[in-house]
């Protein structure tokens, strides 16, 4: 099988079986000799900073000389990305045998009358299956969506994160940050730690609750407990009570140094519990550690950064507002029609006069002329097109954004990035 043929496949499982629970998973990779009990695991639960909070623990593991894999998503630009191996995406070739090995067993699996695994089923399935091949010693597990039914539940542990909680997913979560904190809590297992970014009173209620009804402790993260030494546009320096070196980091925002305090406090949990870990691997692996498509200068006038729900267009607007405050910046934005897009487009307006708007290349995605009206609302002068190279080109400012969805983000980098390359 292709590496085409396989995310073809994968793709294929979309619509396909239950999109709750664990019972399809369970089975299907018990058909496959549990590949997920062939390493040691962490697992990343939250609304916003997930996937960062998953770079810097994998950057630090490999840096230590562990072989670390990390199951993210969405991806950017590949679906490769979802899959990888000390920060490598996964190949054609590996990707399509780890898919074929999947796809034989959903096979047995519906020719049995055993269930119809989803399509996230199988990407995840296949995503154990390559780490176990691959030798790896831990991988990095971000839940996919919120926690307690998400099917990355199904593994075991050394240590659980929570990331920052806001309202997305509100359909399917809840429609309060208590309703959708109890179910990112759902990751909490009895004598697994569980490690908190800082959260609001009432959220950090649940998760203790919880917390305690798993059977389990929680490692709060404290903002005063992590003091920042310097910090500019492009990353930070800073030091945490409790653990001596200075760490820099090189994902920028505010919000950063607090992922990367949180993915520390996962770390120093997982080497209490006897993981070689030494403090220059973890310093080294932060410094090392890289995240596309947020926050990321892709040239000195062009920001990407997904800012695909409130809190991450919030994000955005206050690094703009700090670090850029008397530039012009040119928007180029578009969203997806289940976010709470009006909220999106205020943020959006904080530091844009001016927006060049499309639709994100997804079934997902708002309407151009949608999304403009809204902004058009909060004072941005508006513009449609089709396409985001018509966009792109028609932005006029001294800085420009492109945000609003990571599908957007995705499609913006790899055209961009095609443009740097010689020839």
């Amino acid at each position: 099988m292709t590496g085409q043929e396989a995310i073809a496949y994968i793709h294929s499982r979309f619509g396909v079986g239950k999109k709750r629970g664990m019972h399809n998973l369970e089975i299907l990779l018990g058909m496959l000799g549990n590949p997920q009990e062939r390493f040691h695991a962490l697992h990343v639960a939250g609304t916003n900073g997930k996937g960062s909070v998953c770079t810097y623990l994998q950057s630090a593991l490999s840096a230590q000389g562990y072989r670390t894999g990390a199951y993210t998503s969405p991806y950017l630009q590949s679906y490769h990305e979802r899959i990888c191996v000390d920060a490598v995406p996964v190949s054609d070739d590996d990707l399509g045998a780890a898919v074929a090995q999947v796809r034989a067993a959903v096979e047995q699996m519906e020719a049995r009358g055993l269930g119809a695994p989803t399509e996230f089923e199988v990407g995840t399935a296949t995503a154990f299956v390559h780490f176990a091949r691959a030798g790896v010693d831990y991988a990095v597990v971000e839940v996919g969506i919120g926690g307690r039914h998400d099917v990355t539940n199904i593994i075991k542990p050394k240590v659980g994160v929570i990331v920052s909680i806001g309202l997305d997913h509100v359909k399917i979560l809840g429609d309060t940050v208590e309703q959708i904190a109890y179910e990112k809590a759902g990751i909490a297992k009895p004598g697994v730690p569980l490690v908190v970014y800082p959260q609001c009173g009432s959220v950090m209620a649940v998760i203790d609750y919880c917390a305690q009804a798993a059977g389990t402790t929680v490692t709060r993260v404290l903002p005063g407990a992590v003091h920042v030494l310097r910090q500019d546009r492009f990353g930070a320096t800073f030091c945490v009570d409790g653990f001596e070196p200075e760490i820099s980091i090189f994902l920028p925002g505010d919000h950063q140094v607090y992922n990367a305090a949180t993915a520390l406090a996962a770390l120093l949990a997982l080497r209490d519990q006897g993981a070689a870990l030494s403090d220059d691997a973890i310093v080294r692996g932060f410094e090392a550690a890289r995240w596309h498509g947020r926050l990321e200068w892709v040239r000195p006038d062009v920001l990407i950064d997904g800012a695909h729900n409130c809190q991450g267009a919030a994000a955005l607007a206050d690094y703009l507002q700090t670090y850029l405050p008397d530039e012009d910046i040119a928007l180029v934005c578009g969203v997806l029609r289940d976010k709470d897009y009006p909220q999106i487009a205020r943020q959006l307006a904080r530091f844009a006069r001016s927006a060049c708007v499309i639709a994100p290349d997804s079934h997902r995605a708002l309407g151009a002329d949608d999304f403009a009206a809204e902004l058009a609302r909060c004072g941005v002068a508006v513009r449609t097109f089709d396409g985001f190279d018509q966009a792109f080109a028609a932005a006029s400012g001294t800085v420009t954004v492109v945000a609003g969805s990571l599908y957007l983000a995705g499609e913006a980098r790899t055209a961009l990035m095609a443009r740097s390359q010689p020839g």
